[in-house]
């Protein structure tokens, strides 16, 4: 007999089945300390869970920022996966598919294999840079970025004096004294200017982490250049929003949570 799926807002009692969801897959082991970025999504997106028998099996997270909104979160418990429940909780968002989202992975000996981009770091504030990252992003997100700032490195990325692009850098421990570095949002008002910053990042990464991170849409200009260079595909996804003229898929690399 087919268990009865009742799809809700969340409620205060939902936030620790909500974590152990989350923790199950692995997603909270790369932060920290809180708020993480469940706690961030609670406090300023749109949660939806998926409740059958009394049990919360899944939940949907939508960030929704300046009319425009896009999945950020979309996981069901292990137990009870094939069983219709994100299609229940998908129905309820009223979301489209953007694009495939590839999350490469590599060694400083992959970032070794880089041209040098001729592209210097300096740090940065969300402040300085929300106006460069609301070009290729396609929302204005001051909350956002102000978070990630409390947990990563924020970044300039300075080409003949200009600044040309921005992104963030999450350095967290992988066991004993390795760190792994999650690279993203990583963004520039143009598709070259953004695959020069991706690469200046992962090339910084190299010098700091034993391995990192970056999700890169397909159609962006380092998809290929970072292949090549031994970048592996770790996981794939699919972006979810409700407009497909959200973001640029050439100029920006998002943040894993965060979209």
């Amino acid at each position: 007999m087919q268990v009865a799926l009742i799809v809700r807002p969340t409620t205060h009692a939902d936030v620790e089945p909500i974590r152990a969801i989350a923790n199950s897959y692995g997603n909270l082991a790369s932060w920290s300390r809180r708020p993480d970025y469940i706690d961030h999504e609670l406090a300023t997106a749109t949660l939806t869970v998926c409740e059958a028998e009394g049990q919360v099996v899944g939940f949907g997270g939508v960030l929704e920022r300046n009319g425009i909104a896009h999945l950020a979160d979309l996981f069901i418990s292990r137990d009870r996966l094939g069983q219709g429940i994100g299609r229940a909780i998908l129905e309820r968002s009223f979301l489209l598919p953007v694009a495939p989202l590839l999350y490469l992975k590599g060694s400083p000996e992959a970032a070794s294999r880089l041209a040098d981009p001729g592209v210097t770091l300096r740090d940065s504030t969300p402040v300085e840079l929300a106006d460069l990252d609301g070009v290729p992003s396609g929302r204005e997100r001051p909350k956002d970025l102000d978070f990630l700032a409390g947990h990563a490195r924020c970044f300039a990325a300075v080409h003949r004096k200009q600044v040309i692009g921005y992104g963030f850098v999450r350095l967290v421990e992988a066991g004993g004294t390795a760190l792994t570095a999650f690279v993203g949002p990583v963004g520039a008002a143009t598709a070259n200017r953004s695959r020069l910053t991706a690469a200046a990042l992962l090339r910084w990464s190299a010098e700091h982490a034993t391995s990192a991170i970056v999700p890169v849409f397909g159609p962006h200009p380092a998809a290929a250049s970072l292949v090549e260079a031994g970048y592996r595909i770790e996981d794939t996804d699919t972006y979810m929003a409700s407009s497909t003229r959200l973001i640029n898929l050439e100029r920006y690399c998002p943040s894993a949570e965060l979209g």
